[in-house]
Order: structure tokens, then C-alpha cells, then sequence
């Protein structure tokens, strides 16, 4: 493996005439290549915290439908225990409390589920995934790496990265954009 500097481009023309810069610049063709990627493997959202992981609907969190059923639930189960604990005892009050909770829980996530049907625009259809095009230059010495970035940035790259990486007659044998992802940006 050694050093590929990479840049990324939000088309192909763009990054075709970068790799002309770059082979006019000195680079031997073999040592650099251009492929299609898709954005999104290359900046994957950062994973969801639990309180960011909810999805919320007019302002209220899905799933507040289901915590009112239950508590709404659990105080008819509670008054329903209480009545037949004369004859039930009190494990009559706490089965009444269990299974009104219950009950109210999966009323109230139905309702909501309705609601959410009845209030939300349909999704939107499936689009085409976002490409975008990666120029990557083989260059193991600093001199190489430094003029490698400099034609990149003045032919626009959104984006330039330093990695290591095997690339061999223009094509990068090792790719892998979970590992690309976590290179820094240069």
C-alpha cells in the first residue's frame, strides 16, 4: 500500500479534466483513476443518539399516543381491580392495573398509527442515488502528495483526502468506503 490522494468531484466532466491536470502536471496515467461513487457511502450520517433517534410528528413524539392509551388504560384497569377485589382479592387490583395498562397501550398505538396515516403526505417516490465522482492520484513521496492536492483543489474538488490505499493502472484495488469515510479531510 502507499499514499493516494483523493478528491471528489459532483461530476464526471469535471473530474476527467482533473485527471488531465494531474497527468499533465507529471503523473503517469497508471497511477491515477476516476470512479463513480456513491455520496452517501462516502459521508454516512453520524449514528442517531436515543433521543435523537424518535421520530416526531406535529411536534409530539410517535409512540405519545401509546404512553397516553396505557396511562388512560392503567386507571380504568386500576377502578376495574378495585371493584372485583372483593371478590378477587388484592391480585385482583394489580391483574386490572396489568391488563388495562396493556390494553391501553395498543389502543392508543392504533390510534396514533391511524392518525399518522390520515395527517402525512405520502413519501416521496425513490430517487436516484447521489454520484459523485472520485479522483484518486498514487503519489508515495511529499512532494508528489503536496502537488497531487494543489492541481486538485484548483480544478474544484469538494473534498480532499489523504489515504492508503493500493492503486494499480487506475484502478483502486483496496477500496473500501467505510474506511475512505474515516480518512480525514484535508
Amino acid at each position: 500500500m502507499t499514499t493516494v490522494v483523493t478528491g471528489r468531484f459532483g461530476s464526471s466532466g469535471a473530474a476527467a479534466h482533473a485527471v488531465s491536470r494531474l497527468i499533465e502536471s507529471g503523473f503517469v496515467a497508471a497511477d491515477t483513476g476516476s470512479f463513480a461513487v456513491k455520496t452517501l457511502d462516502l459521508d454516512p450520517p453520524p449514528p442517531a443518539t436515543a433521543s435523537e433517534g424518535a421520530e416526531t410528528r406535529a411536534g409530539q413524539t410517535i409512540g405519545s399516543e401509546a404512553i397516553a392509551g396505557m396511562v388512560g388504560g392503567t386507571t380504568v384497569g386500576l377502578a376495574l381491580g378495585a371493584a372485583s377485589a372483593t371478590f378477587l382479592g388484592p391480585p385482583g387490583l394489580i391483574a386490572g392495573a396489568a391488563i388495562g395498562a396493556y390494553a391501553g397501550s395498543l389502543v392508543g398505538t392504533l390510534a396514533g398509527q391511524s392518525e399518522a396515516s390520515e395527517d402525512d403526505p405520502p413519501p416521496p417516490a425513490a430517487a436516484a442515488s447521489p454520484t459523485d465522482t472520485l479522483v484518486a492520484v498514487r503519489a508515495p513521496e511529499s512532494a508528489q502528495q503536496l502537488s497531487a492536492i494543489e492541481v486538485l483543489r484548483t480544478e474544484g474538488a469538494l473534498e480532499i483526502k489523504k489515504v492508503q490505499g493500493d492503486l494499480s493502472n487506475g484502478k483502486w484495488l483496496d477500496f473500501d468506503p467505510s474506511t475512505y469515510a474515516a480518512a480525514i479531510k484535508l
